[in-house]
């Protein structure tokens, strides 16, 4: 099944109903131009005659602070008024060329409401969303757009200037990565596991034992040390692979979980809050403290089987036991 692509607008039909839009905003502005010209033309001439704002706004059915507003426009264009004449009514010429002006201007009101409204509903079925639309117009909101698009405005008799594309969704690709495969273990990875985690098992036997224990013991407890750290990067290594842990739990003789938190402890991982972190072996203090725990002659009174404590190869904050 081919991916569609999203529709691409035109530069024309954007324009298009940008116009459109602009042309639906300048008819309701209480400040356009165009209209308050009309306006002030009858106005500004009536007053230009004699007639008070008073007597304008009375006959107009306006405030008189509106006649003054309109007053403000200089380059309206003047119309033919009779002059004021002390007892006369005001004309009904100008208040028919009022009247005139205001229809004019809720026609177009009417009319650019219908034309934009119209194609809205024609780029909404070609299946343009209207925060779509919203965001190539600009200035305006999706709901807006809904709102016209969904009144009870009859548009019928508008053809559809343009024909819209249709518009297809651009399907997003996700961007969780696909799960590796299943790992599985191999029978010497398997017995390396087990091999290993029997070797590293010893660590807390021996951490009771570190203070009474000589060159014999360092050494062993160093072998120890590196067969765990040896096993922590091998999990880490078959885990790589997508291995679950269950599998490496069983290789290893471990209860459910025990390798997880080996692994973590190990630094392989986020290591939780509760968790002291492991600390590596450094195999140059081990071999310090064997040189100075080979057999010397001892001074009366002291034990020959006594040697260095593990103390003095651990770095400090670590346990004897923390290798497990």
């Amino acid at each position: 099944m081919s991916e569609k692509k999203q529709a691409f607008m035109p530069e024309k039909q954007k324009a298009m109903l940008r116009r459109a839009f602009a042309e639906y905003r300048a008819a309701r502005d209480p400040f356009d131009p165009r209209a308050v010209s009309k306006l002030a033309s009858v106005t500004n001439s009536a007053h230009a005659a004699g007639w008070s704002r008073r007597s304008i706004a009375g006959a107009l059915g306006i405030s008189t602070e509106r006649i003054r507003r309109l007053a403000e426009v200089t380059d309206a264009p003047e119309l033919e008024v009779p002059r004021y004449r002390a007892g006369e009514s005001f004309p009904a010429s100008v208040v028919s060329a009022f009247r005139r002006a205001e229809d004019q201007i809720r026609s177009r009101m009417a009319a650019t409401e219908r034309k934009l409204t119209a194609l809205l509903r024609f780029a909404h079925a070609s299946g343009w969303p209207f925060q779509t639309l919203a965001d190539i117009i600009g200035d305006v909101t999706g709901e807006r757009l809904r709102q016209l698009a969904e009144s009870d405005l009859d548009t019928s008799g508008i053809e559809p200037p343009v024909l819209f594309e249709e518009f297809n969704r651009a399907v997003k690709r996700s961007r969780t990565p696909k799960a590796l495969p299943r790992g599985q273990l191999t029978n010497e990875e398997k017995q390396r596991l087990g091999e290993l985690a029997a070797i590293a098992g010893r660590a807390t036997r021996m951490g009771q034992k570190s203070r009474r224990k000589g060159a014999e013991f360092i050494e062993e407890h160093l072998t120890v040390r590196q067969a765990s750290e040896e096993l922590s990067a091998l999990i880490a290594e078959v885990k790589r692979r997508n291995v679950i842990w269950a599998d490496i739990d069983y290789a290893c003789g471990y209860r459910r979980g025990s390798a997880r938190a080996r692994a973590a402890r190990h630094g392989y991982g986020s290591t939780p809050p509760s968790m002291r972190g492991y600390t590596r072996t450094d195999p140059e203090a081990f071999r310090d403290v064997l040189q100075e725990s080979r057999p010397v002659r001892h001074e009366k009174g002291a034990d020959p089987g006594q040697g260095p404590s593990l103390a003095a190869v651990s770095p400090p904050g670590a346990s004897p036991n923390s290798c497990k």
